[in-house]
């Protein structure tokens, strides 16, 4: 004599299972028909941060936020993560400041492109504008560009 254990599906649930799996293949179907958008292109925000004798650290914050705002209203969608370290860590020293420099090049090589803004290019802007270019980033250049003219410009840019 054979015992067998289990649970045995109702018919409800195997009616139901059955028009779950019809619905996911619709759907699926549907879904892939539509137009898909472009994927968003991300681009990093390289800014001077160490004050100098045209711009304070707290200056520099001020205004690479301001270009990021600008930046992200003509279209771009712009990203610093450098900005948080600062926050915490200050413009940085030593090791700090070389594995916030890795950190940022590792995010550039993931994005889609590169714009260089502020009133120059700093040490560290130029070894994450060395990082772009390895990566065979777009690489916008805003250096030195009047506040007044940015979005102007921007919006230029915009479609690249």
């Amino acid at each position: 004599m054979s015992i067998v254990c289990g649970v045995f599906p109702r018919p409800e649930q195997l009616e139901m299972d059955r028009l779950l799996k019809d619905a996911s293949r619709i759907w699926r179907e549907q879904y892939e028909a539509q137009p898909q958008e472009p994927p968003m292109k991300l681009w990093y925000l390289a800014h001077p941060v160490r004050g100098d004798d045209v711009a304070t650290f707290d200056e520099n914050l001020k205004h690479a936020l301001k270009m990021q705002k600008i930046l992200w209203e003509a279209g771009f969608e712009v990203i610093n993560p450098w900005y948080a370290s600062v926050i915490i860590y200050g413009a940085g020293e030593g090791e700090v400041l070389k594995r916030a420099i890795e950190f940022d090049c590792a995010v550039i090589e993931r994005c889609d492109g590169f714009i260089l803004t502020g009133h120059k290019l700093s040490s560290g802007m130029d070894i994450e504008l060395k990082s772009a270019i390895d990566h065979s980033k777009v690489v916008v250049n805003l250096i030195g560009l009047p506040d007044a003219l940015m979005q102007e410009l921007a919006m230029m840019y915009s479609d690249l």
